[in-house]
């Protein structure tokens, strides 16, 4: 992937508090958005920020041709993503042990199609949004107090959307 494609696709690279993954396209603000604890992380290279852009760019680019990230084209998508990565990290100078970190996540979300699915998404926003919480410094007791009400919560759209029906 060329620069001109990714600013083609993306307006913009913010980098943020991320509740889950270590980075995202949000498609309403044609961005990449990249966790600030996976970029401040000393053991975080350039390279390894420079595939995950080029990660979030390929899901901007499929975005503009009208593949949305639907729960069962979700993990196809990621394989796409992670080979354009590949792609990427191939012309890399010394880049063999970031090659063979992308090929194993590859593997590994190609045996595990599951890790897509709405359910784990939503574990995944509530588990990192505690460490989000926990990072910025909210007392244990506070995070207990949000988290209380948040099945309710949940339950209660769900019936208002069947309710709607």
């Amino acid at each position: 992937m060329n620069y001109a494609r990714i600013i083609r696709d993306l307006e913009r690279v913010w980098v943020c508090l991320l509740p889950h993954g270590l980075g995202e396209y949000k498609p309403s603000l044609k961005a990449c958005l990249l966790d600030e604890r996976y970029v401040a992380d000393p053991t975080t290279s350039i390279e390894q920020i420079a595939c995950t852009i080029v990660h979030e760019a390929t899901h901007a680019r499929l975005e503009r041709y009208g593949i949305g990230y639907k729960e069962e084209l979700r993990a196809r998508i990621e394989a796409i993503c992670f080979r354009r990565e590949l792609a990427f990290a191939a012309r890399l100078p010394d880049s063999a042990e970031l090659q063979q970190g992308i090929a194993r996540c590859l593997e590994w979300y190609q045996a595990n199609p599951d890790q897509f699915s709405d359910s784990h998404f939503q574990e995944g926003h509530t588990a990192g949004g505690i460490e989000a919480l926990r990072y910025l410094g909210t007392p244990d007791w506070l995070i207990r107090a949000i988290l209380v009400p948040l099945p309710l919560i949940s339950r209660a759209r769900k019936l208002l959307r069947f309710a709607w029906r």
